[in-house]
């Protein structure tokens, strides 16, 4: 595996469906279906990401202070 392959797999095996030993084959052979965002540790991280970075977005001025990140 390649460091950021590694990377996503170690992130992965903290879900609770890869506790099995069929679980982290699997995950081997399907790194795809993970994306892993470097600096995000929690939900508020994840929607400041989308939102400034992602530019999924446009939030006017007036309505930023309402959105719960």
């Amino acid at each position: 595996m390649e460091e950021w392959e590694a990377n996503k797999f170690a992130a992965a095996m903290g879900f609770k469906e890869y506790n099995s030993v069929k679980g982290p084959i699997n995950l081997t052979q399907n790194p795809d279906c993970f994306e892993l965002y470097d600096g995000i540790l929690d939900e508020e991280d994840l929607g400041r990401y989308y939102i400034e970075k992602m530019c999924t977005l446009e939030i006017p001025e007036h309505l930023a202070s309402c959105i719960d990140l």
